[in-house]
This record gives C-alpha cells, structure tokens and sequence, in this order.
C-alpha cells in the first residue's frame, strides 16, 4: 500500500495535519497539495491547537457577558496558526453578519489582524453600525507586546 492510498484517492477530501510546532505540518501541507490534493489544512502545532481549544471556550462564554471581547479579524486559517490568548475570531469579511455575537453595542472591543490594517478597517465598521467602544490593537505582534 502507498502513502497516497492510505489519504485515499479523492483530491478534495478534508485533510488537517498537525505535529509538535507547526513547522513540519506546513511542510507536509506543502507535500500534499503537491501530490494534487486541493482541501488541506495546516492544523499548527500542538500549543496552537490548545489555544484554539482554549479560545473557543472563551468565545462562548464572552459572547454571553457584557466583558471586554477581543476579536481576531484574520482569517479562519490564519487564527488557527496562532492567536491571542482569549480572543475570538470573526474574519472581517464575516463581520457585519456576526455582530450577533458581539453582544452590547457599547461593550469595550479590540480588534486586531496581522498589521493592523483590516483591524483599522473593522473598527470602522462597527462604528458605522452603532459600536461605540471600539478600539483597534494593530497587529498580533503588537498585541503581545503589550501583553
């Protein structure tokens, strides 16, 4: 049997991989998309993927309170290679359709992304539709910084 027939045979199938950092499962994400597979992720490495765990949690309990929200507004792919302890992700071209989730229009919410720039963006987002207390973080690496 071959490594290819142990994936199976069909290009689109979902495909998460994972190892220890993040590193060799990007390596191996590389591979298979390579070997034609189209619908593979790179799940990250391990501490990754308890913060993700981590954050989840968080993101179901802050949506129901009235606490300061930290919104990530990278993309799905992006926040699951790394976030900010605690934050919740709404990619910031799903954020219009999820203000749901952000709770009261005055809560105290930081956004951030990888730059700053879509976080700037989706500040005045928020603010065009009625949140008043929303601030933006700038980037991840800034955001830790200041941690």
């Amino acid at each position: 049997m071959t490594r290819r027939a142990e994936f199976g045979e069909n290009p689109d199938r979902e495909i998460i991989v994972y190892c220890a950092s993040g590193g060799r499962s990007a390596y191996a994400q590389r591979m298979l998309m390579q070997m034609g597979y189209t619908n593979v992720t790179n799940g990250g490495g391990l501490s990754s993927m308890m913060a993700r765990r981590n954050t989840q949690s968080a993101a179901t309990s802050k949506t129901v309170s009235n606490e300061p929200l930290i919104v990530d507004v990278r993309s799905t792919g992006e926040f699951y290679g790394g976030a900010y302890p605690g934050a919740v992700n709404i990619p910031l071209d799903e954020l219009p359709n999820r203000i749901n989730e952000l709770g009261d229009k005055n809560r105290d919410i930081t956004l951030y992304c990888a730059s700053g720039a879509r976080s700037a963006y989706g500040q005045q987002v928020l603010q065009q539709l009625g949140f008043s207390n929303v601030k933006n973080g700038g980037g991840l690496m800034h955001m830790m910084m200041r941690r």
